[in-house]
């Protein structure tokens, strides 16, 4: 078999898994990030490869019949084996090396990653790296689905396939334009949200995580403006729309912008995450290690 061509079964393979386990083209699509018109087309073919009907359509969604049921486990198999099976033929020199595929937001890619994956290409010339930017529940869906082998999320996160191990503790800072920073080492929260603030957007963890800290407090900000990115966030705190709210492990000393500590600011812990039935690759115990140290 042509190796394209293997690509393209396991992932009708995949996507036969993803849309059983979701009983719903809807959200069978958004976890495959595919329109439900190709998500049917791809059903569609599978069940032309195979001779069968694997689902009943109905309103509500759709049910494996009895010969969908009985693939289920070994189309799960298949993907487990499919994983284990390209870093084992790597290491025998038989087939080029997999690509490590990496899935997290922006900012760990910018402020974490990217100090240390120099080093790690230094260790593993042959790897290729594939980095995909997504936000915690989009990075939990593409390690549990095997769309990537690792994620970085904040926690809490959950899963039943996959394991969470925390490698970086952090708090938010206040982040103030030049000649606007109180004095001292701390600012508290309730005055900090007089401020007009430049904030990440809703769709992120990290401003749910600011939204609920808010919420429990009983605290409103005056003004919100969102952005997209850290780097968009920074730049706006420069220009002087307002007073940022960042993790602390992206401040810089090029940032241009005065720092302070919010007294009371919880403790959060970015956690790496991991299939629990594939075993940890070299490349991926490497880049662990230099995270945690």
């Amino acid at each position: 078999m042509e190796p394209q061509r293997h690509l393209d079964d396991l992932d009708l393979v995949r996507t036969f898994v993803v849309l059983a386990e979701e009983g719903n083209l809807t959200r069978a699509a958004s976890r495959l990030f595919r329109t439900q018109s190709a998500l049917s087309r791809r059903l569609q073919l599978l069940e032309e490869t195979l001779g069968e009907r694997l689902f009943d359509r109905g309103k509500s969604g759709v049910v494996l019949t009895d010969a969908g049921r009985g693939l289920l486990v070994s189309a799960r198999e298949l993907l487990r084996a499919a994983d284990r099976f390209r870093p084992g033929m790597a290491s025998t020199g038989a087939v080029p090396a997999a690509p490590l595929r990496i899935a997290c937001s922006d900012t760990v890619a910018r402020y974490l990653l990217a100090p240390v994956l120099p080093r790690l290409l230094e260790l593993h010339p042959d790897m290729e790296l594939e980095l995909q930017v997504s936000n915690t529940p989009q990075t939990v869906a593409r390690v549990a689905d095997s769309e990537v082998d690792l994620g970085f999320v904040l926690l809490p996160a959950r899963h039943r396939l996959l394991e969470f191990r925390p490698i970086r503790s952090y708090r938010h800072m206040a982040a103030f334009p030049p000649g606007r920073a109180p004095r001292g080492k701390e600012v508290a929260l309730a005055p900090l949200l007089e401020n007009p603030l430049v904030l990440l957007d809703r769709g992120t963890r990290t401003r749910q995580l600011i939204d609920a800290s808010l919420l429990a407090k009983g605290l409103f900000a005056a003004r919100v403006t969102e952005v997209g990115n850290v780097s968009v966030q920074k730049a706006l705190v420069r220009a002087g729309l307002g007073v940022g709210i960042l993790p602390g492990y992206s401040r810089e000393p090029s940032d241009g912008l005065v720092w302070r500590e919010i007294s009371g600011a919880s403790e959060r812990v970015l956690a790496a995450c991991l299939s629990r039935d594939r075993q940890v690759r070299p490349e991926i115990a490497s880049l662990l290690e230099s995270l945690s140290a």
